[in-house]
């Protein structure tokens, strides 16, 4: 597993993949079945699979003041 830190304004390079987005804030039994998921249709596809999230709420990221 890697861990890539992107700030505001960035795009990395990143090789196709399978992703999910969220604010993983705990990894519960809802979250545990997203990332599954995304696992199982990354191998299906021979891709790698991403957990995108944020270390703040969404809502104070993405909301435009």
């Amino acid at each position: 597993m890697r861990t890539i830190y992107i700030k505001q304004g960035e795009v990395p390079k990143l090789p196709p993949l399978v992703a999910t987005i969220g604010f993983f804030d705990g990894v519960h039994r809802g979250h545990q079945f997203l990332i599954n998921q995304v696992i199982d249709e990354a191998k299906r596809n021979k891709m790698e699979s991403a957990v995108i999230t944020f270390d703040a709420h969404p809502r104070q990221v993405l909301q435009y003041e």
